[in-house]
């Protein structure tokens, strides 16, 4: 199983912190696109040279996080930039031998958080997705997005786990598959031990990442509430291979502790690897 960690591909770009990400004992990158890197003109041109980027690193681009609207966009909203961003995300998963990329699912902000309106808006976008997609031999895996504990009266779609699966199962394809957050499921009250069992399979890849139940963190995963030694063992059923993702909050704001931080992420990542 790879241990990777979610960093930009600006960040890709850096030689040293490439170095520094393979010191850290990762096998390779979860990568989150940055502005322009989809544009229509470069983003081939760019995917070929982060490929090789990552090569001389001895790094493998393991997992993507699509491009998202902004968690408070309705999900009727309809902009055909980001709709190209998402379709050239797909694509470029393709060129860099990716399987698996992360979607943001959207909610009904307009519709009083409705979840129908939310499964239908959804659900007609997935479809489109899904065309590339099956095309480019790639996979989209459905975040859960969290009631987030400070402010509890945004209900955003798939918090609760019914909806993720109604969602995935709805389309039928071989090609949909669920992202688990653990960070996310931490802030909400239900059973996390039986909403993943009762995901199984369906779930085909991560984000690893701590908080208190309180805020979205984005912490070291050995930094917070989650109970790892529980959840882990029966993640896919038992049976799950996906990369290993961090998802952590990198701020370089103190580039003395920066090593040490991701370091302490990568010893973090070996000792729950060993709950699979």
């Amino acid at each position: 199983m790879l241990k990777i960690i979610q960093i930009s591909t600006d960040d890709c770009m850096n030689p040293d912190i490439l170095s520094a990400v393979r010191q850290a004992g990762f096998d390779g990158i979860d990568i989150e696109f940055s502005k322009h890197f989809l544009d229509d003109a470069v983003w081939y041109d760019n995917s070929r040279r982060l490929q090789e980027v990552l090569e001389r690193a001895e790094l493998t681009a393991a997992q993507v996080h699509l491009p998202f609207y902004g968690i408070f966009v309705s999900s009727e909203r309809y902009e055909e930039e980001m709709e190209r961003k998402i379709r050239n995300a797909l694509k470029s998963m393709s060129v860099l031998g990716i399987k698996w990329g992360a979607f943001h699912p959207m909610s009904s902000t307009n519709y009083g958080y409705d979840p129908k309106r939310a499964m239908y808006d959804n659900t007609e976008k997935l479809k489109k997705y899904l065309e590339t997609a099956e095309q480019c031999n790639v996979g989209i895996a459905v975040e859960n997005i969290p009631i987030f504990p400070d402010c509890p009266q945004y209900h955003f779609f798939t918090a609760d786990p019914e909806d993720h699966i109604a969602l995935v199962d709805g389309l039928q394809s071989d090609h949909i598959g669920i992202c688990w957050d653990f960070g996310h499921a931490n802030l909400m009250p239900y059973d996390k031990k039986q909403v993943l069992e009762r995901l199984g399979e369906r779930v085909k890849i991560v984000h690893i990442h701590n908080n208190f139940e309180t805020y979205d963190l984005h912490l070291c995963p050995a930094i917070g509430s989650v109970d790892w030694q529980t959840l882990l063992p029966v993640l896919g059923g038992g049976h799950f291979s996906g990369p290993f993702s961090l998802e952590v909050k990198l701020a370089r704001a103190n580039e003395a502790l920066w090593n040490d931080y991701l370091n302490f992420c990568g010893l973090a990542a070996d000792k729950l690897m060993k709950f699979l």
